[in-house]
């Protein structure tokens, strides 16, 4: 499975902690795909 996700993205209003989620996946064996975690960049516009 590690191979087939490249990566995994925490949206910009989640409250999921990233290094949370990274340890959560180490704790199961993916050790590669904790490494792709990482939290959006990506403002979310308004509602109007």
């Amino acid at each position: 499975m590690e191979n087939v996700i490249t990566e995994l993205i925490v949206g910009p209003e989640s409250t999921q902690s990233v290094p949370i989620l990274q340890d959560y996946l180490r704790d199961m064996g993916y050790e590669k795909l904790a490494e792709k975690v990482t939290h959006s960049a990506c403002p979310l516009r308004q509602k109007l």
